[in-house]
């Protein structure tokens, strides 16, 4: 199932973004830390409830913020996974 739309709050360097996805491929493009990793990183945690580049996924929550939060659209369903500060994560299919 591909994804449609992902969207991030809080999460790396990216405050509140939403990215629509194309059918077929799509290209990544930007400027060296721009955030481009983070949106591949973000599939990853999606897919897996674990990041690619460490393994404390608090470290993925912007500065001073008190959690991350990871939405994807894949047809007519929403995956969530939200990651406060505490240890605790959850993943969540939505309708």
């Amino acid at each position: 199932m591909s994804i449609k739309r992902i969207e991030m709050i809080n999460f790396r360097n990216h405050e509140d973004i939403v990215f629509d996805f194309s059918p077929g491929i799509n290209i990544i493009w930007g400027e060296n830390g721009s955030g481009k990793t983070s949106i591949i990183e973000a599939v990853h945690i999606l897919s897996n409830g674990k990041s690619f580049k460490t393994n404390r996924l608090v470290e993925t929550i912007t500065t001073k913020k008190q959690e991350t939060i990871l939405k994807a659209g894949f047809g007519d369903k929403e995956l969530c996974f939200t990651k406060p500060q505490n240890p605790q994560k959850k993943l969540k299919l939505i309708k």
